[in-house]
């Protein structure tokens, strides 16, 4: 176990960034949808004005894009707790959590 006073800067820091990514996994699959609902709507619409092989080509972009996007927000939440879950172990559980989150901060 490491002496307190390094250990009172270490788990402020990992607090921040727990509660950082906390936010951020709570917004970032609704960020990313309104991203991929934006993208395939412009693109629809401009393979509307074209001809029918190119409008086959752009729906393909967007289904392309839209997978592309969907990964890279999976990867973003498995990092969210892999954080997070870093700062449960740094801080000797979710018993430990548990008392941290409930004590009122000065």
């Amino acid at each position: 176990m490491k002496d307190i006073e390094g250990r009172g800067t270490v788990l402020n820091k990992y607090s921040l960034l727990a509660k950082i990514n906390i936010v951020l996994g709570i917004f970032s699959l609704w960020f990313i949808g309104i991203v991929l609902g934006i993208f395939a709507l412009v693109n629809v619409n401009k393979a509307k004005k074209q001809n029918k092989v190119e409008e086959a080509k752009l729906l393909k972009r967007v289904a392309k894009h839209s997978i592309i996007l969907f990964v890279i927000t999976v990867l973003l939440v498995a990092l969210n707790m892999f954080v997070f879950y870093s700062y449960i172990d740094e801080i000797g559980g979710w018993n430990a959590f548990v008392q941290e989150m409930n004590q009122p901060r000065d």
